[in-house]
């Protein structure tokens, strides 16, 4: 659990007679599958669970029980009634990588 690997991923169409430079990649670090079964039992815990409904507003992150469109109705219901709004970057959210030749 002391190790993790950071991987380039390019960015599609960037690539240029089969060279593509660092610049054009995404960088993502993984981790042993221990840290995400570690992290989720402790964000399993009574006290992570009690913190999170104590100190952080149900309209910052979505809850266990809630999806995401209904955290997105809520926003909208808000921008509506109160005139404030947020932005979500969807472009990143559903971002995706074609797996092939570059």
């Amino acid at each position: 659990m002391t190790q993790a690997r950071m991987i380039s991923l390019p960015k599609q169409g960037e690539a240029v007679d089969g060279i593509l430079p660092v610049s054009q990649t995404r960088p993502i670090t993984v981790f042993s599958a221990w840290w995400r079964i570690w992290c989720m039992s402790c964000l399993q815990t009574k006290g992570v669970q009690a913190l999170v409904q104590t100190k952080i507003p149900s309209n910052i992150c979505a809850r266990k029980g809630h999806s995401v469109q209904q955290v997105a109705c809520h926003i909208m219901e808000q921008y509506c009634e109160q005139g404030y709004m947020l932005s979500l970057d969807w472009s990143k959210c559903f971002d995706t990588l074609a797996i092939g030749p570059m």
